[in-house]
């Protein structure tokens, strides 16, 4: 027990030293009953959130997503006369779920256990379905119920620690409801759900009559007032699905018509449009519902904002969802490898040199950024083997600045923790995405050096403002049109012809966009640019940040911060900054081993000199300095041959050969850093492991960096 509170400490005691103030939690407690100092699961999580609170690091609450349901769950809601077809539903669900698991095991050197009374995780069903609804919400209320001995038994739900409350990961609902997952559903869920939607046209129509003359026409078999309109079209071709209680004339006629498929383009664009509004509307109101809950658990819950679901960014149905919430939350990932060999820097590829992004092909986090709503990126990283990933947490940063973000997650730092008694802990082999994992295993950064001192560096600019937000960003407002738009069901044309303006608008002028459902059409009011037509270059979008793509580098340039990222030997001399930094003399020392060394034509680093106390750095008393470039593990091997996407690691099957061991093989880059404003600052070199390899004063307003130390980063201080 002494050895486990001894490594939670040390690996809580780095993220603290990192300047993280903020994890995404998603370890829940069990719920069995434990007592302080027990030595228990509960007992190390509820130790572990006191310690990070001592140090000032608050918390996302993501571990509410395993609201489990079974067939124990019918008297949740008293509905006597669904009770029995429920609970039967549920069974077969347990059954199937119940069958996987065996299926698993018997491939499995370690068998997932279980105790013969399965519950099953939620599925698209919870939106509609109240008894799977209620079985979330108590699983909320007893997470909010949960008392902490190391904080004087506080309730979660009022603990200040807390500071977002999430109810769904990823959920991606209307995705899964129009690609048809439902209709893989027990039959009493399908029904449920059809019942629900004849209510909705019912509501909205009034009449079969009025019904039939919006769509032009339905489908043999099909009747309001019998409840028997189907719930198509989908994205896909579909069939129809006959209720187990219909009459026999309409029986028949359903039995007929489920003979055939049907596509969009089988029916008005009306009924498209219902189906979006009546998935989308569905969707909202439970969400709504599930908030109201959660406010209601205790203080923390009721005070911090609620977010209802961290998913992709490019959807239209997401953005109206966002608006009903308390926050927008959107993630982003990139890589960092091309697939044409005529690329010069093949086979990776530097985001420096093109047009800012930070997305593949449309945008993710440029998009959904309300006005006057909090805006949170819940998940980002650049999955290695990337050669030029330390620019990565700059370009976040300076997007994060322009659109004025709230909160940034990368992922992940860690799962678990390591051993604090070995000498070199994180020492170790580079987390990779392989191709024949189909694991982005290169999202995880615990033990990547290079990466974590420029997220260090990028994050004292984004937690302190340094750089300001655009100061009038266009607004882009969409209507009912384009929100219930069955061409929607389709990834990557949520935002019509307006969507290939969010991007470089955003790099140019920021940018705010919600949807006015009292309107039909799409506005912009401001000014917005087409990618690719007659872009500015070098691009300032505010007075601190300046993209230039031909010469291949950003620059964040504030009275507390002076940062640069990229090619060094392309931008032509000294970087100079307003508050009088100047980098210069930058070289890079490449070993005999590395698998892609940084040529002398290409000089590429990452630079921070950045004060952590939110002052100028003529009056800072605690600054931190950083200078990478880029790090491969030790034997890493590329067969070039076999790159085909830029996309994903996982689409380049036979491309790594090698992924290599650890430790990893860094680059080291050195510099001469003229900062007259430091004069007199005394220095600590320290390497990764958080060990002083070098002490000194500031003289003449200059800092040497050489190049064949093992700097993680230099931390200045002013008495």
């Amino acid at each position: 027990y002494a050895k486990k509170k001894k490594d939670v400490l040390a690996a809580t005691n780095r993220v603290e030293a990192f300047g993280f103030n903020l994890l995404r939690l998603w370890t829940a407690p069990d719920f069995e009953p434990f007592e302080k100092g027990d030595g228990s699961r509960n007992d190390l999580l509820a130790f572990w959130l006191a310690e990070l609170e001592k140090r000032n690091i608050k918390l996302w609450n993501s571990a509410m997503n395993e609201a489990r349901f079974g067939p124990d769950d019918v008297d949740l809601v008293d509905d006597p006369e669904t009770a029995d077809a429920w609970r039967e539903a549920v069974t077969e669900m347990v059954e199937t779920e119940r069958k996987k698991i065996e299926k698993k095991n018997k491939e499995r050197k370690n068998p997932i256990q279980y105790d013969g009374l399965l519950r099953v995780r939620p599925n698209v069903a919870r939106m509609w379905d109240p008894r799977i609804e209620a079985a979330g919400v108590a699983y909320r209320k007893a997470f909010a119920d949960w008392r902490n001995p190391y904080k004087d038994n506080l309730r979660l739900g009022d603990d200040p620690q807390i500071v977002v409350w999430e109810l769904s990961n990823e959920e991606r609902w209307i995705k899964k409801m129009v690609t048809g997952q439902w209709q893989k559903l027990p039959r009493f869920f399908q029904e449920s759900l059809l019942a629900k939607w004849n209510d909705y046209l019912k509501e909205k129509y009034g009449s079969e009559e009025n019904l039939a003359d919006a769509w032009l026409a339905l489908l043999p078999g099909e009747s309001l007032k019998a409840g028997t309109v189907q719930l198509l079209p989908l994205q896909k071709d579909a069939d129809v699905v006959t209720p187990n209680d219909a009459n026999p004339h309409v029986a028949k006629l359903l039995a007929q018509t489920a003979q055939s498929t049907f596509s969009r383009d089988d029916f008005h664009h009306q009924r498209g449009r219902d189906v979006m509004e009546f998935f989308t509307k569905t969707l909202v109101e439970h969400k709504k519902r599930e908030m109201a809950a959660v406010k209601s658990y205790g203080k923390s819950a009721r005070l911090s904002p609620c977010t209802f679901d961290a998913g992709e960014g490019y959807h239209m149905q997401s953005l109206w969802l966002h608006q009903h919430g308390e926050a927008s939350s959107v993630c982003t990932y990139m890589t960092g490898l091309h697939h044409d060999p005529m690329h010069k820097r093949f086979p990776w590829n530097s985001g420096l040199e093109e047009p800012p992004r930070l997305c593949w092909n449309v945008p993710w986090i440029e998009t959904q950024r309300i006005p006057n709503k909090p805006f949170f990126v819940y998940e980002t990283n650049i999955s290695n083997p990337a050669k030029y990933r330390t620019e990565y947490p700059y370009r976040l940063a300076a997007l994060a600045s322009i659109q004025d973000f709230d909160i940034v997650c990368w992922h992940v730092m860690t799962s678990g923790v390591v051993d604090s008694d070995e000498e070199k802990p994180y020492s170790r082999k580079m987390d990779y995405t392989v191709p024949w994992t189909g694991h982005p295993q290169g999202l995880h950064y615990r033990y990547d050096e290079v990466l974590q001192s420029a997220i260090q560096g990028a994050g004292e600019v984004f937690k302190n403002n340094y750089a300001a937000p655009a100061p009038d960003p266009t607004t882009f407002i969409f209507g009912k049109k384009s929100l219930y738009d069955p061409a929607t069901m389709n990834y990557g044309v949520a935002y019509g012809d307006l969507g290939h303006k969010i991007m470089p608008t955003t790099y140019r002028y920021g940018s705010r966009m919600y949807v006015d459902t009292t309107r039909d059409t799409d506005s912009v009011a401001g000014p917005a640019l087409l990618r690719s037509t007659y872009e500015p270059i070098p691009l300032k979008p505010t007075e601190n940040i300046e993209y230039d793509w031909q010469r291949g580098f950003l620059k964040i340039d504030a009275p507390e911060s002076a940062v640069y990222t990229g090619f060094f030997a392309d931008y032509g001399g000294p970087v100079q900054f307003e508050n009088g930094v100047v980098l210069d003399r930058v070289t890079v020392n490449n070993p005999e081993d590395i698998a892609y060394p940084v040529g002398r034509d290409e000089l590429y680093v990452s630079f921070a000199l950045v004060a952590r106390d939110s002052l100028p750095l003529e009056k800072s008393k605690d600054v931190f300095l950083s200078l990478v470039s880029t790090s491969f593990n030790k034997g890493f091997e590329l067969n070039e041959s076999k790159l085909k996407s830029e996309y994903l690691w996982q689409r380049n099957p036979g491309s790594m050969k090698n992924p290599g061991q650890g430790p990893a093989v860094v680059a080291r880059a050195g510099g001469h850093i003229k900062a007259p404003m430091l004069n007199g600052m005394t220095y600590t070199w320290l390497d990764w492991h958080r060990n002083e390899i070098g002490t000194g004063t500031v003289k003449r307003g200059m800092i040497v960096i050489p190049d064949d130390e093992e700097i993680y980063g230099i931390v200045l201080k002013r008495k």
